[in-house]
Parts: C-alpha cells; sequence; structure tokens
C-alpha cells in the first residue's frame, strides 16, 4: 500500500478567497489526507527485521533506509518506525508481539531539516489508561512555513486505533470559526473569531487575494493538554497576520478543537 500522504502537501492547506466586490471564504479542493487506520495485516511486516538506533534523517542523502526507527516508550515496551516507500510507506507501531501499520507521513519531504516524532505515553482521555500520542513533523518550507500532524493511538485488545489532529483537520476546524470582511476604501481586512478581531492593513492598490490558515501548525503539550497554534498567512505579504491556539480534546473515540483565541501574528 502506497503512503497517501506523499505530495499532497496541497491538500494540508486551506484557503479563504477575496474579491474586491466581497469576501468569499472557502476550502481547497484538494481531498483532505484521510485518518490514520490500520493497514490491513501483511506478512512481511510480522517479519521485518527492526532496526534498534534510531534514525538521523539529516545524515542519509536524502534516501531513508527500509526501515527507520522514529521513537521508543522504553517503559511501556512501545517501538515507532517510519517505512520506506518499497514497504508500503507509512508507521509501524510495535509494542510487545504486536506490530500494527498506520498510513502516516513521519517526515517533510527535505530530509536535511526533519525533526523525529515526539512520542508522549500519558493518560489523554482521562480513563486511567495511558494512551500513546505521537507529533510527526510533516512539512517546512522556505517561507516559514512548518506543520505537524498529532496523531493518538490506543491499545485495543490485539491491536491499536489511530485518531489524528493533522494539520488539515485542525485547519478547517479554525477555518469554521473564522469571519472576513474586506474594506477596499480603506484596503483593510478584518478577521473575526471567537467575539476577537484582527485588522490587517495591506500595500496601496494591493487586494488580499488568498489567505491560508495553517501555513503555521505546531502542537505543545502541558500535563496532558495539547494546544494547536496556527496561523492566518497572507501570501501577498509573505507574512503571518493572526496566530490561532486551542485545545485539542481527546475522548478515547474522536478528537475536537475547543476554545479557539485569536491574536494578531505582530503581537505574539
Amino acid at each position: 500500500m502506497k503512503n497517501k500522504h506523499k505530495n499532497k502537501k496541497a491538500a494540508l492547506i486551506l484557503l479563504l478567497c477575496f474579491t474586491l466586490s466581497g469576501c468569499r471564504k472557502e476550502a481547497s479542493p484538494a481531498p483532505v489526507s484521510p485518518a490514520p487506520t490500520p493497514s490491513p495485516t501483511a506478512e512481511a511486516w510480522q517479519t521485518l527485521p527492526l532496526p534498534d538506533v534510531l534514525v538521523a534523517p539529516a545524515k542519509v542523502n536524502g534516501s531513508l533506509p527500509d526501515v527507520s526507527l522514529l521513537g521508543t516508550i522504553s517503559d511501556a515496551d512501545i517501538f515507532l518506525y517510519g517505512l520506506s516507500e518499497a514497504l508500503g510507506g507509512g508507521v509501524l507501531l510495535c509494542c510487545g508481539q504486536q506490530r500494527v501499520h498506520f498510513e502516516q507521513r513521519f517526515f517533510p519531504q527535505d530530509l536535511s531539516i526533519a525533526q523525529l516524532p515526539v512520542l508522549y505515553w500519558k493518560d489523554f482521555d482521562g480513563d486511567g489508561q495511558s494512551e500513546l500520542a505521537v507529533k510527526y513533523h510533516t512539512g517546512q518550507d522556505e517561507s516559514g512555513g512548518c506543520t505537524y500532524d498529532l496523531v493518538f493511538y490506543r491499545p485495543n485488545g490485539e491491536t491499536w486505533s489511530a485518531v489524528s489532529a493533522s494539520q488539515s483537520f485542525c485547519a478547517e476546524a479554525i477555518l469554521k470559526e473564522i469571519n472576513t470582511s474586506w474594506n477596499e476604501r480603506t484596503n483593510t481586512c478584518t478577521l473575526s473569531c471567537s467575539g476577537q478581531q484582527v485588522l490587517v492593513a495591506l500595500p496601496a492598490d494591493t487586494a488580499p487575494g488568498r489567505l491560508v490558515i495553517g501555513h503555521l501548525c505546531l502542537f505543545t503539550e502541558e500535563e496532558g493538554q495539547f494546544t494547536v497554534i496556527c496561523d492566518a498567512w497572507f501570501p501577498v505579504l509573505s507574512d503571518s497576520a493572526a496566530i490561532f491556539r486551542a485545545q485539542i480534546i481527546y475522548d478515547g473515540i474522536s478528537v475536537a478543537l475547543q476554545n479557539i483565541h485569536m491574536d494578531s501574528f505582530s503581537g505574539v
């Protein structure tokens, strides 16, 4: 099975499109990346020789080995591996004798700036049992854009389930909460979200064009609670106009964004 995340960076960007006669909000028509679901068991994955040394993506000369050790939780006997396209791509989650494959992009295209995934083993849904959360570095570009995906993995008997708070998921959730208005006379654009407003001044005779939500998408964790940080970025300005913060709520089955807050990027 090929990794469906390859070469789909466009699917991870949501756009707000503006016209001089008004303001129109749209999501990119590109397909949204699928949620990480276990792939059918493949015998090849069950018998793969697994490395015991963490991969150093900046030192592989642009080509990863067939199997790369991405991270471990030694106290829980958890090992996370990245697979090459020849082996179907995605990640292989190993715990004890279990080997479960998930579709997931685990590095940006440019391996020279790639960061290893960050693994967390805590009780994220409040049920008294620990779950695995993994923060994947999925994209970075010369304009300053940097994106991550956050995925929760939960043991379910002989297998594991996964729920993703991906960049595209978070950007889409924030997009639904944004209202925009374009003032042609003052050449300003106003972003409104949850009772907050950010006024963006544009150069004279310049229309706002498109606004990218999730050009920057980061996650922070504190005491088992994740926060997502996304920006609103104007390509015409080559700069971010606003920053959004929201809590990631995980209940063991699904994820949602809560308490979305917007600030001017210049005030961050």
